[in-house]
């Protein structure tokens, strides 16, 4: 056989198996936003690493975290996932679920010590609670002891966050937490600031100083 054919074989056998990689990928991703945790196990038991990354960071546990993919996630942690893995925006998995609410896979990996400090860009999981309006979430965390005043890499707290978001349960929560009213951001805005600005006004009396 001579070289051609012989360099020919070889990457005809290359496209074979990156084509039955991409096989796996497909049907396990598919399998995660079913929440068919039988086939998430059937792609790892097909080659799949338990650690793979898409394009853009996202690992099978954060897809699951993110999607609310409860069985999934449960039987990629007894399978060795990673907890601390971030993506390419600095989210891991536990802010993942934080943003969607999904309460049961905050307690799965709240479990496995996943972190409740800060990712790259200064978010915890309070800002993203308070972001998305999870007081439940907001209040679980502010249980354990996160840091309620912390801010993100903009100046944003927890407070602005649920302020402008409209979310006033979530700032009734930090203000029986004595939340500290008077953080500015990076454009010396407080949190009344922002709900003014979100046309929250209830929002903004609830955070006027007491009349002495």
């Amino acid at each position: 056989m001579n070289n051609i054919l012989i360099r020919s074989l070889i990457l005809f056998l290359l496209g074979v198996g990156l084509a039955h990689a991409g096989e796996i990928v497909d049907d396990t991703l598919q399998a995660i936003k079913l929440d068919d945790a039988a086939g998430v196990m059937e792609g790892l038991q097909r080659g799949l690493d338990v650690n793979f990354v898409d394009e853009d960071g996202n690992s099978l546990l954060m897809l699951a975290a993110r999607d609310g993919s409860t069985q999934s996630t449960a039987m990629l942690i007894n399978a060795g996932a990673k907890t601390y893995l971030n993506n390419a925006y600095g989210d891991d998995a536990l802010l993942l679920a934080t943003f969607g609410g999904h309460e049961a896979i905050v307690d799965m990996l709240l479990a496995k010590r996943a972190s409740l400090g800060a990712n790259p860009r200064g978010w915890t999981p309070l800002h993203y609670a308070a972001f998305a309006g999870h007081a439940h979430l907001a209040s679980k965390f502010l249980a354990l002891g996160i840091q309620i005043n912390s801010v993100t890499d903009n100046g944003l707290t927890a407070l602005m966050l649920a302020s402008m978001n409209g979310h006033i349960d979530v700032v009734r929560i930090l203000l029986m937490h004595k939340v500290d009213m008077e953080v500015r951001d990076a454009n010396n805005l407080s949190a009344a600031d922002h709900a003014l600005a979100g046309g929250n006004s209830d929002i903004a009396a609830l955070l006027q100083p007491p009349k002495k």
